[in-house]
């Protein structure tokens, strides 16, 4: 795993009206292990039913370091301004996208290097965010999720940013239309049927 000091720094230091934003630290195992084990927090079937083996959140934190050396940016801790508690994470990373022929559905892999080596893909980049369950439904992650695509643009780090989300998934559906992403196709990723969404500058 890579130490905090050899990422690029694209999205640090950042703050928003009421939270604080911090990369994840290779000591952070137990508590990304916790975080994810925390009923409602996971929707990827991969990773279910919980508990979820200590195997995966080392895959998960792994593949975050990675991307903070490679790419600059990754998910990010969030914790309330105030109070100092963490509330859950949010990110933006770079995925990679295998375009559907004959009417399939695009698939969606999330993150560089992760699709399959004999495809043409398309890379992109993404917005992804989970919270606990004690601290949805009060905006946080609209703001977090806000505060990080201007940023995106700000820095021009792209023209655009998308972000996948199930129809089962209402409240984060909406999320994403609360800060202007558009719907777009039906994609196949993490082996579920998932509505798409955009973001433009």
């Amino acid at each position: 795993m890579t130490e905090q000091s050899d990422k690029p720094e694209k999205l640090l230091p950042l703050e928003s009206e009421r939270l604080t934003y911090e990369y994840f630290m290779v000591e952070d195992l137990d508590f990304v292990h916790q975080f994810h084990n925390t009923p409602g927090v996971v929707n990827d079937p991969n990773l279910l039913p919980l508990p979820i083996p200590i195997e995966n959140s080392q895959d998960w934190l792994a593949k975050q370091l990675k991307s903070y050396a490679d790419e600059g940016m990754g998910h990010l801790k969030i914790f309330l301004k105030q109070s100092g508690k963490f509330i859950g994470r949010n990110g933006l990373r770079i995925i990679e996208i295998v375009e559907g022929v004959d009417g399939a559905y695009d698939h969606w892999y999330w993150y560089r290097g992760s699709a399959p080596e004999n495809k043409t893909v398309r890379r992109e980049l993404e917005l992804g965010y989970a919270f606990l369950p004690e601290y949805w439904n009060k905006g946080y992650a609209t703001e977090s999720s806000m505060t990080l695509c201007e940023l995106a643009f700000e820095k021009n780090l792209a023209d655009k940013v998308v972000a996948a989300a199930s129809a089962d998934n209402p409240a984060s559906c909406r999320v994403l239309e609360k800060i202007g992403f558009k719907e777009g196709e039906v994609i196949f990723g993490l082996d579920l049927e998932l509505l798409s969404f955009e973001l433009t500058r």
